[in-house]
């Protein structure tokens, strides 16, 4: 088990290390694009185009330039924003805590919708029910954040009044009511097409593991229908979910 840790962690460490390699020379070679232009501004001269170049040390060939990358991003140092000209590990530990909490509160939304939604559908599988769930997380999958974000702004916030159109920091032990409207529509944003690819993925898992021998048995012992897809079908039925849940962590947050 060890030596197995100590593989993936060496494979991680080479393929980070090869995605940071290829976009940092990538970048460099975009037709048109120069760096200390963008940084500088689209109106800044030619002296101060030479001043960005040297306080960001882009002057220098490209592999000295990663090489100075590495070694500042093992020690902790993520540089300086060019946009708010303040050290860029601020800005995301700054908002790191926020993306953590509304990744939490969409994942644990789309679980919750998703989950029921699934067995349901599993267990009365080419139905008329299925068939409208599963058109229904169809139309979510096609409502994207940058769509849904707008219309929901728009219908909830603005037209409704119902929720808080702007974000304001509340806390949960301070007010309760006001920091689950606060935090609800972001939450929504999210959930929407995340909670159709956990619904098909259950769906189509446990619809599987109902046609099981043991599933039969448990029938014929007399029990009932809730008791089967809560307590025997759905464990089983959860590899693939869990698995499509840790890797939304990751995009969540980004």
């Amino acid at each position: 088990m060890k030596r197995y840790i100590l593989q993936r962690l060496a494979q991680l460490v080479i393929v980070m290390f090869a995605v940071s390699l290829i976009s940092f020379a990538l970048i460099r070679q975009i037709p048109g694009v120069k760096i200390e232009i963008v940084i500088a501004g689209p109106g800044a001269n030619e002296q101060q185009v030479q001043e960005v170049k040297e306080l960001w040390r882009l002057d220098e060939p490209i592999p000295v330039q990663y090489g100075i990358w590495v070694k500042n991003m093992l020690t902790g140092d993520l540089g300086r924003s060019s946009a708010f000209s303040v050290s860029a590990a601020s800005l995301i530990t700054d908002r790191l805590p926020n993306s953590i909490r509304l990744m939490v509160y969409a994942q644990f939304l789309s679980l919750a919708l998703a989950m029921p939604l699934g067995m349901i559908a599993a267990y009365r599988v080419n139905s008329r029910l299925d068939r409208a769930i599963s058109i229904t997380s169809f139309g979510f999958l096609s409502f994207p954040p940058v769509v849904a974000g707008p219309f929901l702004v728009w219908l909830l916030a603005v037209k409704a009044g119902w929720l808080p159109a702007i974000y304001s920091d509340v806390g949960f032990f301070s007010d309760p009511w006001q920091h689950f409207k606060v935090w609800l529509l972001p939450t929504l944003v999210l959930s929407f097409s995340i909670v159709a690819g956990y619904l098909r993925l259950l769906r189509s898992d446990m619809a599987a593991t109902l046609q099981s021998d043991f599933i039969t048995m448990a029938r014929a012992k007399g029990m009932t229908t809730t008791h089967i897809l809560a307590r025997h079908a759905l464990r089983p039925s959860m590899f693939s979910l869990m698995t499509a849940a840790a890797i939304n962590i990751g995009t969540l947050i980004g």
